[in-house]
C-alpha cells in the first residue's frame, strides 16, 4: 500500500509541474519488402507477409522551447499472426509468439496548417520482442500526417532488424507501411 502511495504522489507532483499528453496510435502494417543479409541462409519469397497490426501509447513532454515538439516514452502491443506460419522465421526465432511487445522513445511535431487542423510528424525508435523479452529487435518508425483537434491519421516507413540465431553477423529486415489512427489526451 505504501508503495501505490508513493507512485500516486511522485504521479500527481509531476503532473501539476508538467504539462503532458498521453497518445494512443493503433495502425495496420503493410509488408513492402523482406531481406535477409548475405550468409544468413534465409531465402524469403517475394510474397511473403508479415503484416501486423498494434497499437503505440506515449506519454509525451513538451521540450523546454516549445509546446509544439514532444517526446517521451512509449510501449506497444503488436498482433502478427502472419510470422507463426512462416517457416523462414524459424532461423530467426523459434520461440515467437503471433503477439509481441515494443518499447521505446516517441517524438512528436505538429504544425498549425488551418484553424484546427495541423500537420505532423511522429517518430518512433526502440525494440521490439516476439517472445517476452527473450530477443530483442530494433524497430525505426517514421510516420506523417494530419491532425483535427486531436484525432490523427498518418502513415508513414517502418523497419524492423532481427537477428539471425547462431549467427551473429547475419540479419533479416523487413519493411512496413503504416496506415494509423491515433488520438491523443492533454494534461
Amino acid at each position: 500500500m505504501k508503495k501505490i502511495t508513493l507512485i500516486l504522489s511522485i504521479l500527481m507532483v509531476f503532473g501539476t509541474i508538467f504539462s503532458f499528453q498521453i497518445f494512443i496510435d493503433t495502425s495496420y502494417h503493410l509488408t513492402t519488402s523482406i531481406k535477409s543479409s548475405e550468409g544468413s541462409g534465409i531465402n524469403f519469397d517475394v510474397d511473403d507477409n508479415l503484416d501486423y497490426m498494434g497499437g503505440r501509447v506515449s506519454f509525451l513532454i513538451p521540450t523546454e522551447d516549445t509546446e509544439d515538439i514532444l517526446y517521451g516514452p512509449y510501449i506497444g502491443l503488436f498482433y502478427n499472426h502472419m510470422i507463426i506460419g512462416n517457416e523462414n522465421f524459424d532461423d530467426v526465432n523459434n520461440n515467437r509468439k503471433p503477439y509481441g511487445i515494443s518499447l521505446g522513445i516517441n517524438a512528436r511535431y505538429k504544425a498549425k496548417i488551418i484553424n484546427e487542423i495541423s500537420f505532423a510528424v511522429l517518430g518512433y525508435g526502440g525494440v521490439n520482442s516476439l517472445d517476452f523479452f527473450s530477443t530483442f529487435a530494433t524497430e525505426i518508425l517514421i510516420k506523417a500526417g494530419l491532425v483535427y483537434k486531436n484525432m490523427y491519421l498518418m502513415g508513414g516507413y517502418e523497419t524492423r532488424y532481427y537477428k539471425v540465431l547462431n549467427n551473429d553477423n547475419a540479419n533479416v529486415t523487413v519493411n512496413y507501411i503504416p496506415i494509423s489512427v491515433g488520438v491523443n489526451f492533454s494534461f
